[in-house]
């Protein structure tokens, strides 16, 4: 076999893996925190990149409400079943311009994990891993249209 033929499936398996979420499954299944907040971010600038937590763990300054919005145990159940589980592949653009974010906290008020969220791409990530390959966004633009967070800035039109 010739080496360009040996090197198709690792160019194959490269191209595959780079049109996948920023999430990743695994073994998280929700638990470690007490409290998870929804917020929304980079509502002036509609291309932003940057998301939820800094690189040194700090809120975005950008996030609104300051202290978030807190779930109520059903929305988090909510959450997590539109996060976890088997959901069926839709679209995504090749970018992450995160808008609307969840940020858990375990009982002493320390960050232990995050979600960010661009409803104008339908992409997303979250950290640690565990989430599912596919989200559902309906069920988490609802969870948001709920808490009276509008999903879109009318100044993005």
């Amino acid at each position: 076999m010739n080496t360009s033929l040996k090197t198709l499936p690792v160019i194959l398996a490269v191209m595959i893996t780079s049109c996948t979420h920023v999430s990743k499954p695994g073994a998280w299944h929700f638990s470690g925190f007490s409290e998870v907040r929804a917020f929304r971010l980079n509502w002036d600038d509609k291309h932003s990149l940057d998301p939820i937590l800094n690189q040194d763990g700090s809120l975005n300054v950008t996030r609104m409400p300051d202290t978030g919005m807190i779930l109520t145990d059903e929305q988090v159940e909510k959450l997590e079943a539109a996060v976890t589980g088997t959901h069926p592949e839709h679209p995504v653009a090749d970018c992450l311009y995160p808008h609307h974010a969840f940020v858990f906290y375990d009982g002493f008020g320390k960050i232990v994990g995050h979600i960010n969220l661009c409803f104008l791409c339908s992409n997303y990530s979250g950290e640690p891993s565990g989430f599912s390959i596919n989200w559902n966004l309906d069920e988490l633009a609802e969870i948001f249209t709920e808490i009276g967070m509008p999903l879109h800035n009318p100044n993005w039109d």
